[in-house]
């Protein structure tokens, strides 16, 4: 324990001052004792000014998340939270939300926008709490904010089982009929088996492929992906993203990317889907996306088009050729 008379004393800062000094000019600092570590940490505890806790508001905030998450499970909203130890022996919480988006890209809060408050030098930053409940408390609070602002919550915080979407008509017809089906499988020398898709109605051209047009109704190219790779029972590719080896001249940073096609990866072309040199990752999933629906629409088509010759509505001609085929093989056969 300080005796009376050190305590008294008058601070001198100039043997302080020499050993930070010095100790900051050695290439790897000298390594602290027990002693100095404690010193050093009590003093810098007393000296940080502490930002004051905020507001938690809303008290049910986490559970309001979950509710939304589970009612909106066919978007594939995910919400997830990350703690992390904050200055001064408080914790951080951090909610991440994906929402259905084109770029499924995560938004944590709290952020610059939503939550962030300023520290003792003015700097924004997340605000740390004593309890790290609280902390999720208000990461949760500043993601709700965000959705009712955004009109994904109702601001009476009344969860539906599906909040509905604006959305085009349907991207594909209904399923051929059974006996259309069955005829299919039925013709000799056909190879197209459970993955033949239906006709697009009589119109086989590519819609359009604006990535960017969200705002005038167009369903983004990453969900346009994901339903044509349901309906052609092609596995749903995985967007791989890279730096760009451009990155190494160096003005701006550039990145690559290319379809993960998994299991289909043999099947698929592997130039499907592969870009280069994308201003950022957001942009290069798109590029990739909208590189893939080129490749999907034109596999529908051919499919469409072998369904029709094969189907064809079962004319005399179609009948003819079962018969001579079917004459060639007894003839073979005997």
């Amino acid at each position: 324990m300080p005796s009376a008379s050190l305590l008294s004393d008058p601070v001198d800062y100039r043997d302080i001052k020499e050993w930070i000094a010095h100790q900051e000019s050695l290439p790897q600092p000298a390594p602290l004792t027990d002693v100095q570590r404690k010193a050093i940490a009590e003093l810098k505890a007393s000296i940080i000014i502490k930002v004051p806790e905020p507001e938690l508001g809303c008290s049910d905030c986490v559970s309001l998340l979950c509710r939304f998450r589970d009612a909106n499970q066919e978007d594939n909203v995910v919400i997830s939270f990350r703690d992390e130890a904050g200055p001064g022996g408080t914790w951080l919480c951090f909610c991440s939300y994906v929402g259905p988006s084109s770029s499924r890209e995560p938004t944590e809060f709290p952020n610059r926008g939503s939550g962030f408050v300023a520290d003792s030098r003015g700097t924004p930053v997340a605000p740390g709490f004593a309890k790290k409940k609280d902390a999720k408390r208000y990461a949760a609070k500043c993601c709700v904010d965000w959705l009712m602002q955004e009109d994904l919550i109702p601001r009476s915080g009344e969860i539906s089982r599906r909040r509905k979407r604006s959305s085009p008509p349907p991207l594909f017809p209904a399923t051929p009929s059974k006996s259309a089906a069955a005829a299919a499988a039925k013709k000799p020398g056909s190879t197209l088996g459970a993955q033949i898709s239906a006709p697009l109605s009589g119109n086989t051209s590519p819609p359009s492929l604006s990535a960017s047009a969200d705002s005038d109704g167009e369903v983004p190219a990453i969900e346009r992906v994901r339903d044509l790779c349901k309906y052609l029972n092609i596995v749903q590719p995985a967007y791989r993203v890279e730096a760009s080896a451009m990155n190494a001249v160096g003005k701006v940073d550039f990145f690559d990317g290319w379809a993960d096609f998994g299991s289909d990866a043999v099947t698929v072309p592997e130039t499907v889907g592969r870009v280069t040199e994308c201003l950022s990752k957001v942009k290069t999933k798109e590029k990739i996306a909208e590189e893939v629906l080129v490749y999907l629409i034109a596999e529908k088509a051919r499919r469409d088009s072998d369904f029709r010759a094969v189907v064809g509505g079962g004319t005399d001609d179609d009948n003819d050729d079962d018969d001579d085929d079917v004459g060639s093989s007894d003839e073979s056969d005997g």
